[in-house]
C-alpha cells in the first residue's frame, strides 16, 4: 500500500521537473511542449495506481488471466510514459547546459 504515496510522490516531483528543467533551458519549443510532457507523469501515477489495484485485486480475491494481462499492460503504459518524461527532462537539461556553455564561450576573449 505503500506504493500509493510513492505514486504520488514520483509523479508529482516529475511533473514540477519538467515544467522547472523547461524554464531552465530558455528554449521557447522546449518550454512549450512542457506543458504537454508534465502531464504525462500524473498519468503515470493514474497507470500505476490502477496496476496496484490489479495486483491487490490478484492477492486478496482470485488470479484472473484478464486482471493479470491488465496489470501487465497497465506496468508497460506506465514505464513508456515515464520513460518519455524522463527523456524530456535530459533534452530540457541539454539545452540548459547547451545555453550555459554558449554563455560562457562569449565571455572568453
Amino acid at each position: 500500500y505503500i506504493d500509493y504515496f510513492l505514486l504520488v510522490a514520483y509523479s508529482g516531483f516529475l511533473f514540477y521537473a519538467c515544467r522547472y528543467t523547461a524554464l531552465l533551458s530558455r528554449n521557447d519549443v522546449v518550454a512549450g511542449a512542457a506543458g504537454f510532457f508534465s502531464w504525462l507523469a500524473p498519468l503515470a501515477g493514474l497507470m500505476d495506481a490502477i496496476e496496484n489495484s490489479g495486483m491487490i485485486y490478484t492477492i486478496r480475491v482470485n488470479v484472473y488471466e484478464a486482471v493479470v494481462h491488465f496489470t501487465y499492460d497497465m506496468a508497460v503504459v506506465k514505464f513508456s510514459l515515464l520513460l518519455i518524461v524522463v527523456l524530456f527532462i535530459l533534452v530540457a537539461v541539454l539545452m540548459w547546459v547547451i545555453v550555459q556553455f554558449e554563455k560562457t564561450s562569449r565571455k572568453s576573449p
